[in-house]
C-alpha cells in the first residue's frame, strides 16, 4: 500500500523562465500534467518535493530558493507522471505509485 501525504502546496511555471505562481487548485490530466503548466504534455509531468528536502535547508537558503523564485529543478525532488484526470487542491491526500 502507498504512503499517503497531504498536498502542501501547488505551483504552476505559466512561460518558460519565469517564476512558477502558487495556486490552491489545478487540474490534472492524465499523461500530460497541470493544464495551463508550460511543460503540459512533456517527459516531466510534475515535480515532487517532499517537506524533508525543503524544510532540511537553513532559512535564508529556503527563502532564496523558494519555488516561486525557481525556474530549474530542485535538487533532491522526484518527477512524476499523471495517472487520473481530476482537479488537485492543496491538503488534499496524495501518494507515490511505482
Amino acid at each position: 500500500m502507498p504512503e499517503v501525504a497531504k498536498l502542501a502546496a501547488i505551483w504552476i511555471k505559466r512561460a518558460d523562465r519565469e517564476p512558477m505562481e502558487s495556486v490552491r487548485h489545478a487540474h490534472l490530466v492524465s499523461g500530460a500534467g497541470l493544464r495551463g503548466n508550460s511543460d503540459y504534455g512533456a517527459e516531466r509531468q510534475i515535480t515532487i518535493i517532499g517537506r524533508e528536502v525543503s524544510g532540511a535547508l537553513p532559512p535564508q537558503i529556503r527563502e532564496a530558493v523558494r519555488p516561486s523564485a525557481r525556474r530549474a529543478t530542485w535538487s533532491g525532488a522526484a518527477w512524476g507522471d499523471v495517472l487520473d484526470d481530476g482537479e488537485i487542491r492543496m491538503g488534499d491526500e496524495v501518494a507515490w505509485v511505482e
